[in-house]
């Protein structure tokens, strides 16, 4: 047998296989391991070769990483299974103008597409609350206002075991809604806010509200509140909003800007439960000033709330620490000369709204982390 058929040799001295050798590489592995005591690791398996589809998507995202519009542009009509991927890496990578509006002219859902007009695909409607969920958190006001938050609703219905029905797309569009609110960037709350439906607004602005004072985070919500306090949904939400406010961080610059917009110092129903109670309900120097800020702005003294008055919350422990004197010292000296007006003839309440306790029951969640988390992930 000639030697070159069998090209496999044992490199072991005086082995009858030096000469001989093996055809294959298998056959001199298990002569090794019977007849010498070697052992062989199992060869790693090949890797296989990506896709040209994938090393295209690979160069295309490493061009936006490095600001090549010119690479995007002339191979955007090879990209067609990808585009969404690349504007979402796009946003998140912070890209330049040019780069941002090639990819926003052409994206399938931009808001001057005719797509527009048609309910988008799930994969889509999710892939776009992807990118606003991207551009909110860099603060890109361009992508945000490229696309309408409402396009979401065009997800259809899902059936789910343990929540029953659940519609997707306004799961999607709540969650953006709250992501823009706690961010408090002016330029993109102003571009979703006349997209929010009215029966939502008053959540919405209670959210934009910070959870614990902050003087930053309290004029970023000025600033906020000046780009949608034209609309009439604002106009409708603030006059309730006090208490709201006095659940959470008891700015007095905010209620100023708010009393100035018509916000009852009250609210809107001859309730005992006013901004006075929930700001009571704390004991820091915040709250303390807030209640007198609100005395001073004629808020009811003579309410009660299940069998309590003012003197009886919380904040009356500490009040004189505060203030030098005690919340019954300030309640006395306002009460003399108050003459309260009913500000609205709708009927007492007779329990508290159910949607302000769940706010109050929120707050830990939202200060820990003030994006909600998202309750579908399709991504996978």
């Amino acid at each position: 047998m000639k030697s070159h058929s069998r090209p496999f040799k044992c490199d072991q001295e005086g082995c009858s296989f030096a000469q001989l050798g093996f055809s294959t590489q298998a056959h001199l592995r298990t002569h090794h391991a019977q007849y010498h005591g070697q052992k062989f690791e199992k060869p790693r398996a090949l890797k296989y070769r990506k896709s040209k589809r994938q090393e295209l998507k690979v160069i295309l995202i490493d061009a936006i990483r490095e600001g090549d519009v010119q690479t995007v542009r002339d191979m955007w009509d090879l990209a067609k299974p990808f585009r969404t991927t690349l504007l979402l890496a796009a946003v998140q990578e912070r890209s330049s103008g040019p780069m941002l509006d090639m990819l926003i002219e052409r994206a399938p859902y931009a808001a001057d597409n005719v797509m527009t007009q048609k309910s988008l695909s799930r994969k889509h409607a999710y892939d776009l609350y992807c990118i606003l969920k991207a551009a909110i958190a860099t603060d890109n006001a361009t992508i945000v206002g490229a696309f309408g938050i409402q396009q979401l609703l065009s997800s259809r219905l899902i059936q789910d075991r343990k929540k029953g029905d659940i519609f997707l797309g306004q799961v999607w569009m709540s969650n953006i809604i709250n992501m823009a609110a706690t961010r408090r960037n002016p330029h993109v709350v102003g571009i979703i806010a006349p997209q929010i439906p009215n029966i939502d607004f008053g959540l919405f602005m209670a959210r934009i509200f910070p959870t614990k004072p902050d003087e930053e985070a309290e004029m970023a919500t000025i600033q906020c509140i000046h780009r949608f306090r034209h609309l009439r949904a604002y106009k409708e939400s603030v006059l309730d909003i006090l208490k709201l406010l006095g659940f959470r961080c008891c700015s007095i610059p905010i209620a100023k800007l708010l009393l100035e917009d018509g916000a009852y110092p009250d609210g809107t129903h001859n309730t005992g439960y006013t901004a006075l109670f929930a700001a009571a309900a704390n004991t820091d120097r915040n709250s303390a000033e807030f209640i007198k800020f609100l005395l001073e702005q004629g808020a009811e003294i003579s309410f009660t709330w299940k069998g309590q008055g003012l003197s009886d919350r919380p904040a009356a422990r500490t009040f004189q620490k505060w203030l030098g004197l005690s919340l019954d010292d300030l309640i006395n000296m306002y009460k003399k000369d108050q003459h309260p007006e009913t500000p609205s003839q709708s009927p007492p309440l007779t329990v508290e709204p159910e949607s302000y306790r769940s706010l109050e029951w929120d707050d830990e969640a939202i200060a820990g982390n003030e994006e909600q988390s998202d309750i579908f992930d399709w991504s996978n």
